[in-house]
C-alpha cells in the first residue's frame, strides 16, 4: 500500500491499514487476518479483528512487543522464517572456502524467546493425564495458547516433536493408537 504522506509522521500508512482492516472485518468475507508488523501499535487491532471471531496471525522481528505477540493466536518471528545462504557449489571459487551458512542461531536473539523448560515443563504438567504422560499434540496446543509466539525453530527444530526428543530432561515414549499408528507421548 502506497500512502502519501499528507503530514509528517508515520501513522497515516498505519491508520490505513487499520481502516482496510475493518472493512475487511465488516465485509464478512474474511476468517483470518495476517498482520505482519512489529509496531504495538496494531495491538488493539488485532485484540478486536480477535474479539470479532477472526484468527489473527502475527509476522514481525524478535524486537516486536509482547503485548502485540500475545494479542495474535499465532506469532511468528521473521528471524525464524531466514533461509540458509549457501552458495551453490559451483559459485564458490577453487580452493576458496564458501560463506558461513546463515542458521536460524545466527539471526535469532538468545534473550527474545524464554528458555524452552519455562515454555515446555508447565505446559506438560498442565496437559498430564492420569497415567502421568502428556500427549504431544496437547502439550502443543497449550504452548500455543499460552505463548502465541512460540515455534520450535526458534529453539533449532522444525518441529516441536524433534525439539522434545532432544531435551534430556524429558522423558519420550511412543504409544500406539486403536488405527496401529505411533503417536508420541511424553511425560
Amino acid at each position: 500500500m502506497q500512502q502519501p504522506a499528507y503530514v509528517a509522521g508515520k501513522n497515516a500508512t498505519d491508520s490505513a491499514l487499520i481502516i482496510d482492516a475493518m472493512d475487511l472485518l465488516y465485509s464478512g468475507n474474511v476468517d483470518t487476518l495476517f498482520l505482519v508488523s512489529s509496531d504495538s501499535d496494531f495491538t488493539r487491532l488485532a485484540v478486536r479483528l480477535r474479539e470479532s471471531g477472526r484468527r489473527v496471525f502475527g509476522i514481525g522481528a524478535q524486537k516486536t512487543p509482547v503485548s502485540f505477540q500475545n494479542a495474535c493466536d499465532r506469532f511468528t518471528f521473521t528471524e525464524v522464517l531466514v533461509q540458509p545462504a549457501v552458495a551453490p557449489a559451483s559459485t564458490v571459487a577453487e580452493g576458496a572456502a564458501p560463506a558461513p551458512a546463515t542458521t536460524v542461531d545466527d539471526v535469532l536473539d538468545a534473550t527474545a524467546v524464554p528458555p524452552i523448560e519455562d515454555v515446555l515443563v508447565p505446559a506438560v504438567r498442565a496437559m498430564e493425564r492420569d497415567d502421568g504422560w502428556a500427549p504431544l499434540s496437547s502439550v502443543g496446543a497449550y504452548i500455543v495458547n499460552n505463548h502465541p509466539s512460540f515455534d520450535s525453530r526458534n529453539y533449532g527444530s522444525p518441529r516441536l516433536g524433534q525439539l522434545v526428543r532432544s531435551l534430556d530432561f524429558v522423558e519420550v515414549k511412543q504409544v500406539a493408537s486403536t488405527d496401529g499408528s505411533e503417536h508420541p507421548y511424553y511425560a
